[in-house]
């Protein structure tokens, strides 16, 4: 494969199949495969580009995320990998319905916490519990969720 490399920081921006030919001009990166000749990125030039031949792609691969030294590419120091999966995405969702949820109940029980009123040791309880829900072992997708006791 071959990696378009930029200059000031050696990190790879993107990969292309060996059955592209890419040109930099003084402007612009065009990429043709044969037939077809696209412009690419108005951000890569001969003056801040270089493209290396012979390179893997990497499996998570993200733009910026290597950096082509010593003939190796090498994870940037300090990266963070902000790429997504559906399933964090969904874990997300239904953590923070759970919180809305856990804050719902918490409100409903206020009243108890206010200085002119005894909260009882099954309320203290209770409320404790649900300010522990996200703390369980199964949050998000499996909740114990606690009930008032009398």
């Amino acid at each position: 494969m071959k990696a378009q490399i930029k200059k000031s920081d050696n990190t790879v921006g993107r990969f292309f199949s060996n059955d592209k030919t890419l040109e930099l001009t003084s402007d612009k990166l065009l990429v043709s495969d044969g037939s077809v000749e696209e412009f690419i990125d108005m951000d890569a030039n001969s003056k801040n580009t270089i493209i290396v031949d012979g390179l893997d792609q990497p499996g998570d691969f993200q733009p910026h995320k290597y950096q082509y030294v010593d003939g190796k590419l090498n994870v940037v120091d300090g990266w963070v990998n902000l790429a997504i999966t559906a399933e964090e995405i969904e874990t997300a969702r239904l953590a923070s319905e759970a919180r809305e949820k856990r804050n719902q109940l918490l409100a409903e029980t206020d009243f108890y916490a206010l200085g002119d009123v005894t909260m009882s040791d099954a309320m203290k309880a209770y409320r404790k519990a649900l300010r522990d829900v996200p703390s369980q072992s199964g949050f998000p997708t499996d909740i114990n969720w606690p009930e008032l006791g009398e």
